[in-house]
């Protein structure tokens, strides 16, 4: 297990939920992601849906029965391999990342069959996630700290280390030793995190019911540049450098 990484944290934190709804329920359209070896389907996805049923059926069935839905075909073989070769990389992050980047597959649809990159793949990452590793990482140290305090019900501290692009680090901050009084500041809490890490931290304060919002978005810079201009959110320091690079995503929508 890896004491600087808290996986289950993570996730809630930026792979919110999903609602599982039965095979039966109407009108589902979303893609459906199977792997198959040779013509038996080993395992099969789609969102909101429980498709378990397909497992163990052929590959021909489903495609038959899904006629109408877009299939994203991945071969067993190829998807250990993948897997395979995640595993020199040191965190579970890292390791979905990388079998994202090498991702292959067939799509079947009502156009026909055809050959897809893992840039084809309709895989959404969080908004955050997705800047860190932009182009950001030309303009931000290269080495910081992000504290995001989510404030309300439910109420959550964490902290992740990102360096060079990649997340280092991610866990629930131990501010004990702060005593409750400062733990209520903002401003020395970041710098508290900031010497104790030997790095520049910016500070997020923000709702849980906009950080929510702005989770489920697929581009909410606009919204995210909303709520620290109306200081429904904080930037603790306030830097113009991340201010300026929200707005910039915010205006092009980039």
């Amino acid at each position: 297990m890896e004491l600087s990484y808290d996986w289950r944290s993570f996730h809630s934190m930026f792979y919110p939920k999903r609602r599982s709804i039965s095979r039966s329920a109407p009108g589902p359209s979303a893609s459906i992601y199977a792997v198959v070896e040779g013509e038996t389907v080993l395992s099969v996805f789609a969102e909101n849906e429980d498709l378990s049923e397909w497992i163990g059926s052929t590959y021909g069935d489903l495609s038959k029965e899904m006629a109408h839905r877009e299939i994203v075909m991945f071969k067993r073989d190829e998807v250990d391999q993948w897997l395979t070769n995640s595993l020199s990389l040191p965190h579970f992050y890292d390791q979905i990342e990388n079998i994202r980047r090498q991702a292959k597959s067939e799509i079947v649809s009502k156009k026909g069959t055809r050959k897809a990159a893992a840039t084809d793949l309709a895989v959404t990452q969080h908004f955050l996630l997705e800047a860190i590793q932009s182009w950001w990482g030309k303009v931000l140290p290269s080495a910081y700290g992000v504290f995001i305090r989510v404030e309300g019900h439910p109420g959550q501290d964490f902290f992740m280390v990102v360096r060079r692009g990649r997340v280092d680090s991610f866990h629930e901050p131990d501010l004990s030793s702060m005593g409750p009084d400062r733990c209520r500041q903002s401003a020395d809490v970041v710098k508290y995190l900031s010497e104790k890490n030997l790095v520049p931290v910016q500070g997020i304060f923000v709702s849980a019911a906009d950080w929510a919002e702005w989770s489920e978005t697929a581009n909410p810079w606009k919204k995210v540049a909303a709520s620290v201009r109306e200081n429904r959110a904080r930037l603790v320091p306030f830097r113009w450098a991340p201010v300026t690079l929200m707005a910039t995503r915010a205006f092009f929508g980039i």
